[in-house]
């Protein structure tokens, strides 16, 4: 997803909130539309925020919650 349709949907979530959304809000809302979509979860991080990124998150989780 690129920064031209990522800013779209920044702008709507202001209009229709009156709230400016942070990153996550609108990294979040994207991810959450691609499921809605037909997406699974894995392929919507990716699409969102880069190949590869969900797979890696997943990682650094894991390896988080073990190390606790």
């Amino acid at each position: 997803m690129n920064s031209t349709t990522l800013n779209a949907l920044a702008a709507h979530i202001e209009a229709t909130t009156g709230t400016k959304p942070t990153k996550d809000v609108v990294f979040s809302a994207a991810i959450l539309a691609l499921q809605s979509a037909g997406m699974d979860l894995a392929q919507a991080f990716d699409a969102v925020l880069g190949a590869g990124r969900f797979e890696h998150f997943a990682g650094s989780l894991h390896d988080a919650l073990n190390a606790a």
